[in-house]
């Protein structure tokens, strides 16, 4: 996959199940899941060491965000700090789909600054409330969007050497 294409955006609107109990905000009008290919991400890195884990062989989770036509929402409560032991039930299935590639940088560190920037301004929807709902929600999403699954499907398959059109990927992906 051509190197600049890292992060694809999912978008969840509320219209799937979820749809009666979500109470869209002032701040954004919907949630996106955003998605890296960490090859991609891991190439276009100059200043820090990119590693990525032996178990990590897919498309995987870079965040959830609140986002809006004319908002982005960041660091929206102070008060609400990451506390890993919140997430240790889903620690295991996290490394996997949204590892840390930064060796230099505590295994925390990227759910800790996506939980505090992003999380925390959509605690408004009871699905995602607080930090194992965050956490697990991404990681439903994740595999119910699985993105390899869908590019490969429609013929596009990682490789260095081949580049992919973006009508081509969003004809596939849409």
């Amino acid at each position: 996959m051509h190197s600049t294409l890292f992060i694809i955006f999912l978008f969840i609107f509320v219209n799937n199940s979820y749809e009666h109990s979500i109470k869209k905000s002032d701040k954004w009008d919907y949630v996106v899941l955003a998605q890296q290919w960490p090859p991609a991400v891991c190439r276009n890195e100059v200043v820090k060491k990119c590693v990525i884990p032996a178990n990590v062989t897919s498309w995987t989770v870079h965040g959830i965000w609140p986002t809006g036509k004319h908002s982005d929402p960041r660091f929206c409560n102070d008060s609400l700090g990451f506390n890993v032991s919140q997430i240790q039930s889903v620690e295991s299935e996290l490394l996997v789909v949204w590892p840390n590639l930064f060796p230099s940088t505590s295994t925390y560190s990227f759910w800790a600054h996506e939980w505090k920037k992003h999380g925390t301004c959509i605690i408004s929807i009871p699905q995602l409330d607080n930090e194992l709902k965050y956490f697990t929600m991404a990681i439903y999403l994740h595999n119910k969007y699985n993105f390899r699954m869908l590019l490969e499907n429609g013929g596009i398959l990682p490789d260095e050497r081949k580049f992919y059109d973006v009508s081509s990927l969003l004809k596939t992906i849409i």
